[in-house]
């Protein structure tokens, strides 16, 4: 994924209000990132989002920009298998069945 400035990436967040931060593995995206690269050209054109890097804690991540929530939406029901980069962990059930 091309590298953005900062002004650039302020001028995506301006064009571009919803964002979607992807978890990216150690291993990288692979092929799901050609195939999200074509989806996303072919759905909103060349100009319609935004992606680039993004900050997410203790994560890598990549970010992607929509004009709607419905673009968002579009976007995580095509690729279901992406994992958010969200610094939060929910927590795991205990042997009772409560929560820590």
């Amino acid at each position: 994924m091309p590298r953005r400035t900062s002004a650039t990436a302020n001028e995506v967040d301006r064009k571009f209000p919803i964002r979607v931060k992807v978890r990216v593995p150690p291993t990288g995206l692979g092929t799901m990132l050609v195939e999200m690269e074509v989806w996303l050209e072919a759905t909103f054109g060349v100009n319609g989002f935004g992606q680039g890097p993004a900050v997410a804690a203790g994560m890598d991540a990549a970010a992607y920009n929509f004009m709607s929530i419905d673009d968002a939406q579009a976007f995580l029901m095509t690729f279901p298998m992406v994992d958010l980069a969200a610094g939060f962990i929910p927590p795991k059930p205990l042997h009772n069945g409560s929560y820590n």
